[in-house]
């Protein structure tokens, strides 16, 4: 254990929210991160060539984790696909890379809409948006709710529907970046509760590697595939799943990834979240950052520099 006495300033990047906070079940060092630190572009003059975006997501993801669960804004300028300055969101996909100023992100997106509006891109504002380690929630101007956490290989989300809505999840993998949609690249259903799906991406700043990455998705209410435009069910790229009267209007998705097969994301996925319980998946998330975070501890200076310190 270490004892730090530190005097740091929040001026290299936007602080963003400055009322975030964690839930009560987690305090120390895990209540002063703002996941929204440098999701907005640096205000500092003569910054780090090339960092002046923030290059950083809100999602949910854990220490060292695969999955980084994050909304996706239509103006991101930045690789990690998500602009505090923007108040749209396109969907949320399960890959994103922090803190780099190439990008390689964006597998795997998720969008609930209602019914055929199409969803695409959905309005809503920053009040009614919150970030911790290892959890993210938005609602929506629609008035859906969104929930996601994570574990090292998965993510767990919950859609909360408005009533007398028609609860709708867009499932897309064609939305990896910098890569172009491939040939392979394809969803599948296996039955009225379960998709895989295969994307491929790489190209990380103009290199030539490029790699695989399945998917395995289990929703816990059945779902009906609808038609969406000209795109086939032979080999689909992008999934409308409509779902019937969902127990308490709320759907929960769980999901999982690999970069071997879909088997493997599919035992992935039993390993790391074989229940439904998101509370306990999100409250294991937030243990490992509490962990990882308890290895320092910090006194003196303001709740604004802490905050930096441990958010950094």
């Amino acid at each position: 254990m270490y004892l730090l006495t530190l005097a740091i300033a929040c001026t290299a990047w936007s602080c963003g929210s400055e009322t975030a906070t964690a839930p009560a079940s987690h305090n120390g060092p895990l209540a002063e991160v703002n996941p929204f630190v440098g999701t907005a572009r640096s205000s500092v003059v003569n910054g780090v060539p090339s960092g002046g975006a923030g290059d950083t997501f809100p999602g949910a993801v854990v220490p060292f984790g695969e999955v980084q669960w994050s909304p996706d804004t239509p103006n991101a300028e930045n690789p990690a696909g998500y602009n505090y300055v923007d108040s749209e969101l396109l969907g949320f996909s399960l890959t994103h890379f922090s803190g780099a100023g190439c990008s390689n992100s964006g597998l795997f997106r998720f969008l609930p809409t209602i019914g055929d509006d199409g969803g695409v891109p959905a309005a809503f504002h920053h009040a009614d948006e919150e970030a911790h380690p290892g959890a993210y929630r938005v609602r929506l101007a629609n008035g859906i709710q969104v929930d996601l956490t994570a574990t090292a290989r998965g993510g767990f989300g919950r859609f909360s529907f408005p009533p007398g809505s028609m609860p709708t999840i867009v499932f897309d993998a064609t939305t990896a970046y910098p890569f172009p949609l491939k040939d392979d690249d394809a969803l599948q259903v296996i039955d009225d509760h379960t998709v895989a799906g295969l994307e491929t991406t790489g190209n990380f700043c103009g290199t030539v590697l490029g790699y695989r990455m399945y998917a395995y998705a289990q929703f816990d209410t059945p779902f009906t595939v609808v038609p969406s435009g000209s795109r086939t069910l032979a080999s689909p790229t992008l999934l409308r799943l409509r779902f019937s009267s969902p127990p308490g209007g709320t759907v929960s998705v769980r999901v999982a990834l690999s970069p071997v097969s879909t088997s493997n994301a599919a035992a992935n996925l039993q390993a790391e979240i074989p229940g439904w319980d998101w509370e306990a998946v999100r409250n294991a998330a937030g243990d490992r950052w509490s962990e990882l975070l308890s290895r320092v501890q910090v006194t003196g200076g303001s709740a604004g520099q802490r905050r930096t310190f441990f958010t950094a």
